[in-house]
């Protein structure tokens, strides 16, 4: 009796394994990362974003300072201010930032606009501005990575 009381408490704990661990995958608890060993990721899904460029002079190619760059997300026709910049002396500017939840790829976009807001301090340029579209095959290993996204900046006569 003892015997068949073990074997039913052995299967017992096997059958919880499996269903627990079924539960777990469906609720997107899995192991995650690109490495050998990986650790378990638990909570809300998210997304690394970061973005680098630089500003310059569509007449002669010089980088332009104190340009005010400005980052938005937009998502099922919702548009929201993720951060603003203003450029180096060298004309670089960049945005880290974690998008957390879901991110549905079929409506998901990054505007990115560059703006002369200083009036006649660097001499004045034309707005310009970008809508770049994210995709799974923008995603790396949990991050996107947008580097030398440049704006040349057309002078205003």
């Amino acid at each position: 009796m003892a015997r068949r009381i073990s074997f039913l408490r052995s299967s017992m704990l096997r059958l919880a394994g499996s269903v627990l661990s079924a539960v777990m995958t469906a609720l997107g608890v899995t192991s995650c990362g690109g490495t050998e060993v990986t650790s378990p990721c638990y909570g809300v899904p998210s997304v690394d974003f970061s973005v680098l460029g630089s500003t310059f002079s569509a007449q002669d190619s010089s980088a332009i300072s104190g340009i005010r760059v400005t980052l938005s997300a937009v998502a099922l026709s919702d548009t929201s201010v993720i951060d603003s910049s203003f450029t180096s002396g060298s004309g670089l500017y960049g945005f880290n930032f974690i998008q957390e939840g879901a991110v549905d790829y079929d409506d998901y976009y990054l505007y990115i606009r560059a703006d002369d807001v200083d009036s006649v301090l660097n001499g004045l340029f034309l707005s310009k501005d970008t809508l770049i579209p994210i995709t799974p095959d923008s995603v790396m290993d949990g991050t996107v990575r947008i580097d030398g996204l440049d704006f040349y900046l057309t002078p205003e006569h």
